[in-house]
């Protein structure tokens, strides 16, 4: 053992000898284990080595009571410390030092090791939530009906959202890049996209809200509200334009549809008889229609400017304008007034007038009156209610709201313009559910709707409901609704795409408000021109025809008192004479308003009809009945009998044939009847056009005569093969 303990250090420590500090095993030969070490004259920093291997130790023995590393790094340190102590079997607390020094090595790499595996599933979670934002990004920009489109400085595309792409004619939003505006369909407003691009820029100034035409890829125009705004980088930098815009194409055509209603709005108060007039607060005429030029004796410009009180009769003057001011004053809507008047030159007329305050929000601007001549009719009361809103506007811009749900319909997330509109905060939106802001007549519908897309039966859907407004107010909305989903094709959320359309409701009642009393105007106007020719009808038979009658009678009798041949020709001549004017009598009765409809009923005034075309237009008219009983009230007698006459001389005019047939059959509780012809037919897409004005004019106003008495109009026609119109009416029941 102690032989053993003595012997020198030899070649083969050579390593060991280098780990001890000591120049060689040669140097030291014969050094014993008891001898002091020499470390080459570098004790001291042995000794700091030692330290610092001492220090990891330490660090190693509390991350192994701490962490309770496996028994793998035990083992190992086992093994390590064995193969040590083989190599350096001197000087124990070194040895056990380099060992731990060794394990507080592996233990750092250890350490590092698991801190990078972290750092590395952090950034896989933060690379999966970032691709998941851009591809929400996405599909909301693709979702969304607007259409987005970005530019660079030079207006070439640097991308946009797939309903831009479609508008553009292309199949994905990718195929943008890099193209310009002069390779699309809208090729020829390129250069004014230019400089609007280059005004932008160079102002770095946005232009909001502006209305314009777009050509379409399948050759149509469309009319969209567009905004662009300068494009710039995270660092602030303005490197294009940014645009957006959306196809109010419905909305411009609803604004034409009622500056046409209000034209013919304007065109009726033009045409009646009645005067209509405005005046300002202080009584001044602002505005007559002509048939207050007509009544009064002045002209237009003689009244507008002139006092209302200067065409009331002297004695009559006080009581008036104490009324209106009280009307005034009292902020009385409206008012009934009788007054006598004086013409131009000096007679005088009774009127009994409706006086309307005309408002500006809160404040009276004036009064409009609607004026009838009652000189005759004192005594009757007339009631006369007028409403017109001269200014209208529809309110159609401001930004879409935008909301995402779950399967249980509540909120995950909400746009600012979402709120604005329901006039709750964010805070507040959140606690809610759709069900709570949805008018109750509505939910159900809307909710099934919004189950079968998250169901997947249905891809989308698009739906007009009412919203409960956090004051109570109930707002008419327009709501396009899809669904998210995953990467695996599962449904996650639901988008709901919200826009304002209250004022466009409002709009649509009121035009249809005016488009009723218009019908019903011009079909009451129609019936009193129809009674009017069968009173003048009736007149000229019982008058002027059986005066032409005994005319011809009595001469009949004189023929036997003659016996000058110059006589008798003078006889004759007259008595031709007298048959003529009897004939054009009896024709212009059946013109004016046929007896025959009167007192045979439709079908034979039908039946004289067709003769009356094939004698005097050349038509081969063919009246076929079902013989059924077909009764009806007069008016639907009257308006049927003027249709099927006018659609005859369509045929006449337009049909390029010498055939027709009328057919007349009973369905239940109406009459139907088919006017037919082989001739050159029309389309009728075309009704309205230019080319087709007079045919589609009359058609209109039949089919619009027919709806107000309960009844339709039909239309089946094609160029080269003919048409069939079927007129179809209420029969009276008892």
């Amino acid at each position: 053992m102690n032989q053993e303990k003595t012997t020198p250090y030899n070649d083969s420590h050579a390593e060991g000898a280098a780990s001890a500090g000591l120049r060689s095993p040669l140097t030291d030969a014969g050094r014993g284990d008891s001898d002091p070490v020499e470390l080459c004259g570098q004790r001291p920093r042995a000794i700091q080595y030692s330290v610092i291997a001492v220090a990891l130790g330490l660090g190693l023995l509390v991350w192994v009571v701490d962490a309770a590393v496996d028994s793998f790094i035990f083992h190992q340190a086992t093994f390590l410390n064995e193969l040590i102590l083989d190599v350096l079997p001197q000087e124990f607390w070194f040895r056990s030092m380099i060992v731990l020094s060794f394990l507080g090595s592996g233990y750092a790499v250890a350490r590092m090791m698991g801190d990078r595996q972290q750092a590395e599933a952090k950034l896989r979670v933060r690379e999966r939530q970032l691709a998941e934002s851009n591809r929400m990004f996405r599909l909301v920009l693709d979702t969304i009906p607007a259409r987005v489109f970005w530019k660079d400085r030079n207006s070439n595309y640097l991308g946009c959202n797939r309903r831009f792409a479609q508008d553009a004619g292309l199949e994905s939003p990718e195929e943008i890049v890099g193209l310009d505006d002069y390779q699309f369909v809208w090729k020829d407003e390129a250069d004014r996209y230019r400089t609007e691009d280059r005004t932008i820029i160079e102002t770095e100034q946005p232009r909001l809200n502006h209305e314009e035409s777009l050509s379409t890829p399948d050759g149509n125009t469309q009319w969209i509200r567009k905004s662009k705004v300068p494009l710039r980088n995270v660092d602030g930098d303005l490197i294009g334009v940014l645009g957006t815009y959306q196809n109010v194409t419905k909305s411009k055509r609803a604004e034409r549809a009622l500056q046409e209603s209000e034209a013919q709005y304007r065109e009726l108060i033009e045409s009646v008889s009645d005067i209509i007039y405005e005046i300002n607060p202080n009584g001044y005429f602002t505005y007559l229609n002509p048939a207050a030029a007509q009544i009064t004796q002045y002209t237009e410009a003689e009244l507008v400017g002139r006092h209302y009180l200067e065409l009331i009769r002297p004695d009559f003057r006080g009581k008036a304008n104490e009324f209106y001011i009280n009307q005034h004053n009292e902020r009385i809507s409206t008012t009934y007034f009788e007054f006598p008047a004086i013409r131009k030159d000096g007679t005088e007329v009774w009127f009994g007038q409706n006086v309307g305050l005309i408002f500006d929000n809160d404040d009276v601007t004036g009064f409009r009156a609607v004026c009838r001549d009652i000189t005759g009719l004192k005594q009757a009361e007339v009631a006369l209610k007028e409403s017109e809103e001269r200014f209208r506007k529809v309110f159609e811009e401001g930004p879409m709201g935008l909301a995402i749900v779950d399967k249980n319909f509540r909120f995950v997330r909400v746009n600012p313009a979402f709120c604005r509109m329901l006039g709750y905060i964010l805070e507040e939106i959140d606690s809610l559910t759709f069900k709570e802001i949805i008018h109750p007549d509505d939910f159900e519908k809307s909710a099934e709707l919004a189950r079968e897309t998250f169901k997947g039966s249905i891809p989308s859907y698009r739906i007009e409901k009412r919203f409960i407004h956090k004051n109570g107010d109930t707002i008419w909305v327009s709501i396009t609704g899809t669904v998210f989903r995953s990467d695996e094709g599962n449904i996650m959320y639901g988008l709901a795409m919200v826009e304002d359309i209250s004022a466009r409701r409002e709009a649509e009642e009121r035009s249809g408000l005016y488009q009723r009393r218009l019908q019903e105007l011009a079909s009451e106007l129609s019936m009193a021109e129809e009674r009017e020719r069968r009173r003048v009808a009736v007149e000229l038979h019982d008058a002027v025809g059986q005066t032409l009658a005994l005319s011809k009678i009595r001469l009949g009798s004189l023929e036997g008192s003659l016996t000058s041949p110059e006589d008798q020709a003078q006889l004759n001549g007259v008595r031709e004479l007298i048959e003529q004017a009897l004939q054009d009598t009896r024709s212009l009765i059946f013109q004016l308003s046929p007896p025959v409809l009167y007192e045979l009923g439709l079908e034979p005034a039908l039946e004289w009809l067709g003769e009356q075309f094939r004698e005097q237009h050349g038509i081969a008219c063919e009246v076929q009945n079902d013989q059924k009983p077909k009764p009806l009230v007069e008016e639907v007698r009257v308006v049927l009998f003027q249709a099927v006459r006018e659609l005859l001389f369509n045929v006449v005019k337009h049909a390029q044939v010498d055939r027709a047939k009328v057919s007349l059959s009973r369905d239940n509780d109406h009459i139907l009847i088919c006017v037919e012809d082989n001739g050159v037919g029309f389309d009728t897409a075309n009704i309205g056009s230019r080319s087709f004005q007079d045919i589609g004019f009359g058609l209109f106003n039949i089919g619009e005569r027919l709806h107000l008495l309960g009844g339709r109009l039909e239309i089946d026609s094609g160029p080269a093969k003919g048409s069939r119109i079927t007129l179809v009416g209420p029969l009276k029941l008892n």
